[in-house]
């Protein structure tokens, strides 16, 4: 059985190809021009599914590239992306095998500059910076060598104190028990343990003897 292309309809980079009794389908204008696939062309419905798959091909790959250049993404991000763009299971994997073999992909890559970043930016305890990679799709066993890695050589209680004296002007505003629970309750959402939260408490408290 043959399917002849009774029209085609270019819009930026995608063709639409007119198929009788069929709705459009839609192609790279660049693989329509691979294929010289003109008006009037007949195709197989297997020759059709090789033109609708290396045009799929060809967008998920040129999608994946296009997030890419914005930010960094796991493997895990990348395929639900690709997911959500309905391409075919067997299509995301060869992209996303492909983009690892470049090394465009890399979890942990990826986790090491997340960690360092959140940490920079404002810093959380073990159980804070794995619960972030595993909500961007890091794998427990990346996220835990990764957030280990970068702790190894920190002090809880220089983190709390750190966290403390970003909020200090906010929490100098209460009187000292209302202060104490509302850092408390700040630190224990980062992950700070009570006893690096209480000593960062009164570390800063007594440097403000008036609080």
């Amino acid at each position: 059985m043959t399917i002849t292309i009774e029209h085609i309809r270019r819009k930026g980079s995608l063709c639409y190809l007119g198929v009788k009794d069929h709705e459009d389908v839609v192609v790279l204008a660049s693989v329509i021009a691979q294929f010289g696939i003109t008006e009037g062309t007949s195709l197989t419905l297997d020759q059709l599914e090789q033109v609708v798959t290396v045009s799929d091909q060809k967008r998920a790959e040129n999608y994946a590239t296009y997030l890419l250049s914005r930010r960094n993404y796991s493997v895990g991000q990348m395929m639900r992306k690709l997911k959500q763009k309905e391409y075919a299971e067997r299509i995301i994997k060869q992209i996303v095998g492909d983009f690892l073999a470049m090394g465009m992909l890399d979890d942990l890559r990826f986790a090491r500059s997340m960690v360092e970043s959140m940490l920079a930016r404002k810093p959380a305890g073990r159980r804070y910076l794995i619960a972030k990679l595993r909500s961007s799709l890091v794998s427990l066993k990346i996220a835990e060598s990764v957030v280990d890695e970068y702790l190894a050589d920190t002090d809880e209680t220089e983190l709390a104190e750190r966290l403390l004296r970003l909020r200090w002007r906010y929490l100098s505003k209460f009187d000292l028990e209302t202060a104490r629970r509302k850092a408390y309750n700040y630190l224990s959402r980062r992950a700070i343990g009570y006893r690096a939260a209480k000593e960062a408490f009164e570390k800063l408290a007594e440097e403000e003897p008036s609080h």
